[in-house]
This record gives structure tokens, C-alpha cells and sequence, in this order.
């Protein structure tokens, strides 16, 4: 044992596990108790204990035992080997309830669970197969799955791994905020809709038909007076609490007060699903008229409420398409950050802030971004995609 004994020495202990319960793979398992020894060995033999008294420790199967035992391997046999004539014969085998030789135990439990897995996914994508040559629901088989709207939830981890990689050359050219004083004609919009640059529109909103005021007693008017207005947003549609105490919008409604004095600040955003409320949002917040003719906007508008001193924390929409936004009431900061593959090219921030009546187009599927709610007024903002 290199350095620490010779190979002439007699009655050497050697741990063997080939024929321990009939189980196959002995001689790599043996192989590795001999090096559990022999490494023991070595580090005894340079912390300067005696050649000899490591020799009395590898020819004596109780001391060896003990050893296996308390590096927890308790069922194996110990030979030794011969010095003269280089047998190897049994000095004897103890075994114990309580502790097991897992090694190959847990090689198998390994194979068992892959080839498991296998099984698993080859027959879900037979399934799926078959289902989709006739032509019927996969999950007609699995009703509690077909109430689930999502079969996996969205982690913020797996979203980022599948984002699609941004075109960097909108930081290139021209200026990267584009700022208009009146409302655009289809032509000139049609030429910043798709440059991935934020486009603000001052003003944009009053000038476009929208209210000049609005608070948020109008905007739950609105959601009350239609029957299941409020509870569409929970049951069919989405509410984000972001930084909130309330976990529904009916709790939000019942809580929030048109008063400036409240003890957190907070911030919440919603979509909306029901036709009626719907309906009349678009009476109050028409689609904006200049927006190209072969555009399409999404039935569905989002809502965003927060107290001064909040907002969205650093986030992207892992959506399809561009947003619009009217600003109802309120200041809203906006401080925005490009995704890592354009950091090159980029600057490290933009900020820019949106007053009531302006309109703000961002790709919020490019841009990285935060709101910060300021001064002492509610912020009231409603929006949806187009493309």
C-alpha cells in the first residue's frame, strides 16, 4: 500500500463485496472500499503514525470493520491475502439492520427512474400523437387538467430562457426617445411603430377624445355597474398585485380610497375580460385613430393603479407585440434598461417621465422596465397591444 506497507507483508485485509447478496458489480464496489482504505492508510502514514502500527491495523479484520462501519459501509467481507502463497481466504462477514451498502442500490434506483422517465414521455407523445390524427382534445382523458389554464406555471427563470434574442439596431440611429408635441397622421406614426424605440405623445390622449379627467371612483363605476365586472378579472382574466397587500380586485376596490394619506404605497395592475366593461372603456379610451390601418389591437386592455412612491418593480412582458398607454391621472416615472445583448450598443438607462393626457408607445417585450408613481396623486393608466 505504497508507502506505508509492503507488498511482501503478510495477511493483508481485503474488502470484497462480489458475493455479498448475489449482487452484480462487486469487484468496482470492492475497488472502492479498498481505496476508502487505502487513502485512510495514506493519511495516517503522513500525519507520522508508525509503519507498524498501520500494519497491525490492515491484519486485523476487527479494526478494519470498525473502519467500513463507521464510513457507513456494514455489510462486506473481509479476506486476507497470503503473503506466502497469495490466497485469499474469508476472516469473516458482519452485517447490521440499520446500515446498508448503497452504492449499487442507488445505481439502479437511477436506471429504474431514467428508464421510468422514458416510458413516461414516450407514451405522453404517443398520446398527443394519437389525439392529434383523430382529431380530439389531448386532455379530454384529464378533465381536473382541461380547468387548469396553464399546465406548468410561468417561471420568470424558464420565460427569460425562451425569449427570443433582440435586433440591437435600434440603438444605432436617431434618437432613442422620440418625443411629439400633436398627434400624427397614420404615414408619420407608420414610421416609428416598429423601431422598438419608446414614441410619446404629449398630450396625445385629451387630444384623441379621451376625458379630460378621470379618478378612480369613474374607473370603479365602470367595473361595478356591469353584473360579474369585477370578479371577470379573477375568474376569467389576470390580476397582478405586484407590490400590494390585496390579492384580488374586488378586496383592492373595497380598500382603496381616493384619499393621498395611505400607510404603504402600492401598486396593482389588471387585465380585463368582460365584454360589457370592455364596451365601455372603449367609449371612453377610443384605439388610437392613428395607428397603421393593418395593425390589429388586442381585445383586451390592461389597468394600472399605484399610490405616489411606487410602481412596477424591473421587469419585461414576455408578450407578443407592442403596447400603447394613456396616462388618466397621475405622474408616472418610467426608467428603462435594454436587454443584455444590446448593453453594447445601448445606453445603460433611459428615464423619461409621462404627464395625464399623454400617450406612451413602448415595446415592452425589448425593454426592460420600472415605474416610479410621483407626487401626491393617484396614477391611473390603461393600455393594450397592437401590432
Amino acid at each position: 500500500m505504497g508507502g506505508c506497507a509492503k507488498e511482501d507483508d503478510a495477511a493483508l485485509i481485503y474488502p470484497n463485496m462480489s458475493e455479498v447478496d448475489g449482487e452484480e458489480g462487486g469487484d468496482l464496489y470492492s475497488s472502492y472500499l479498498y481505496q476508502l482504505l487505502l487513502d485512510y492508510c495514506k493519511d495516517q502514514h503522513d500525519a507520522g503514525v508508525d509503519t507498524e502500527e498501520i500494519m497491525s491495523f490492515l491484519q486485523s479484520p476487527e479494526l478494519v470493520r470498525d473502519f467500513f462501519e463507521k464510513q457507513g459501509h456494514s455489510r462486506c467481507n473481509i479476506l486476507q491475502k497470503d503473503g506466502k502463497n497469495g490466497d485469499l481466504r474469508t476472516r469473516g462477514r458482519w452485517s447490521s439492520s440499520n446500515h446498508t451498502c448503497h452504492f449499487w442500490k442507488l445505481t439502479k434506483v437511477i436506471k429504474v427512474t431514467f428508464l421510468t422517465s422514458f416510458f413516461l414521455l414516450t407514451a405522453l407523445i404517443g398520446h398527443i400523437g394519437i389525439c392529434h390524427l383523430m382529431d380530439v382534445n389531448p386532455l379530454m382523458f384529464f378533465p381536473t387538467l382541461q380547468e387548469k389554464r396553464c399546465l406548468l406555471p410561468a417561471h420568470p427563470i424558464l420565460m427569460e430562457m425562451t425569449r427570443p434574442v433582440a435586433d440591437c439596431g435600434f440603438c444605432s440611429t436617431g434618437d432613442l426617445i422620440i418625443e411629439m408635441d400633436e398627434i400624427p397622421s397614420k404615414k408619420e406614426f407608420a414610421k416609428v411603430a416598429y423601431l422598438s424605440k419608446p414614441v410619446i405623445i404629449r398630450g396625445g390622449g385629451k387630444s384623441g377624445g379621451m376625458p379630460e379627467e378621470f379618478d378612480f371612483h369613474k374607473l370603479k363605476e365602470i367595473f361595478q355597474s356591469e353584473p360579474g365586472g369585477v370578479d371577470a378579472v379573477s375568474e376569467e382574466c389576470q390580476f397582478l398585485p405586484f407590490r400590494s397587500p390585496f390579492i384580488s380586485l374586488r378586496e383592492a376596490f373595497d380598500r382603496i380610497s381616493e384619499n393621498s394619506s395611505w400607510e404603504e404605497p402600492w401598486y396593482i395592475g389588471w387585465s380585463n375580460c368582460h365584454p360589457g366593461v370592455a364596451s365601455k372603456l372603449r367609449e371612453l379610451f377610443p384605439r388610437p385613430d392613428f395607428l397603421p390601418d393593418d395593425s390589429s389591437s388586442s381585445a383586451i386592455d390592461w389597468i394600472f393603479i399605484g399610490s405616489p412612491g411606487l410602481g412596477a418593480s424591473m421587469h419585461i412582458d414576455y408578450v407578443k407585440r407592442p403596447s400603447w398607454q394613456a396616462q388618466l391621472s397621475g405622474i408616472k416615472k418610467w426608467i428603462l434598461h435594454p436587454p443584455p445583448e444590446c448593453e453594447a450598443v445601448c445606453p445603460e438607462t433611459l428615464m423619461f417621465t409621462i404627464f395625464p393626457g399623454d400617450l406612451l408607445f413602448l415595446e415592452t417585450n425589448t425593454w426592460y422596465h420600472e415605474t416610479v408613481i410621483d407626487k401626491d396623486a393617484l396614477s391611473i393608466s390603461i393600455g393594450s397591444e397592437y401590432d
